[in-house]
C-alpha cells in the first residue's frame, strides 16, 4: 500500500476497529492470523498460511454477515460450507468470485477438479491439506491458493472498512507503483 492509500486507509480502519469490542476483536484476530500467513511460507510453510488465511475470512465472514448486518443467523452461516460462507462474504462485499487468469496454476486444474469458483477451488485447497484423503494433488496450485487466499484477505478488510480507492493486487502488480481500483467501486 502507497503512503497516500495509507493516509486514506488508516482512518477509515481505526473507525471501524472503534466502532464496538466485537469489530476490535474480530479485526485483531484477522489482521494477527493475516500477518502470519502474509510471510509467505517463510516460518509456517504456505500450507499453514493458507490454513490461517481461510480461517481469517472465516472470522470475517461471521462478523460481517452474522454479527453486524444479521444477513444469516448463526445456525445458517454453521450450515454452509466454508466455500459458500466465503461466496456469501464475497458477494455482499463485491469482490469477483471467478478463478482468472491471475491464478494461472488453479485455472489449470479447475475444470478437472470441478471447481466452479476461487472460493470452491480454495475450500478445496485446504481441505486436502488438512484431509489429504482425497489425494486431488493440489500440489502445483499451493502458491496460487496462497496469493489469493491473501489477495481476499486484503481486499475484505479493505472494503469492510470502507476504502473505496485504489490498492496495489499482489495479483496482478508488476512493481510496487501499480494500483487499481477496488473492485467494489468498479461495480458501483
Amino acid at each position: 500500500m502507497k503512503a497516500s492509500q495509507a493516509e486514506i486507509f488508516f482512518p477509515l480502519f481505526v473507525k471501524r476497529w472503534q466502532q464496538s469490542e466485537e469489530w476490535k476483536d474480530c479485526l485483531h484476530s484477522a489482521i494477527y492470523w493475516y500477518t502470519q500467513a502474509n510471510m509467505g511460507g517463510a516460518s509456517l510453510g504456505l500450507d499453514a498460511a493458507i490454513i490461517l488465511a481461510q480461517s481469517a475470512l472465516e472470522r470475517l465472514a461471521y462478523h460481517h454477515l452474522v454479527v453486524d448486518k444479521k444477513m444469516i443467523s448463526p445456525e445458517g452461516l454453521d450450515r454452509l460450507k466454508a466455500s459458500d460462507r466465503m461466496r456469501l462474504l464475497f458477494s455482499s462485499l463485491n469482490l469477483p468470485a471467478e478463478i482468472g487468469a491471475a491464478t494461472p496454476e488453479i485455472q489449470k486444474v479447475a475444470s478437472r477438479l470441478n471447481w466452479v469458483d476461487a472460493p470452491h477451488a480454495l475450500t478445496d485447497i485446504r481441505n486436502e491439506l488438512v484431509h489429504p484423503v482425497r489425494n486431488k494433488q493440489v500440489g502445483d496450485c499451493i502458491h496460487d491458493a496462497w496469493q489469493l487466499s491473501m489477495w481476499y484477505l486484503e481486499l475484505s478488510v479493505l472494503a469492510l472498512c470502507g476504502y473505496d480507492d485504489t490498492y496495489m493486487s499482489r495479483l496482478t502488480a508488476r512493481c510496487e507503483t501499480d494500483s487499481e481500483t477496488v473492485p467494489w467501486r468498479k461495480k458501483a
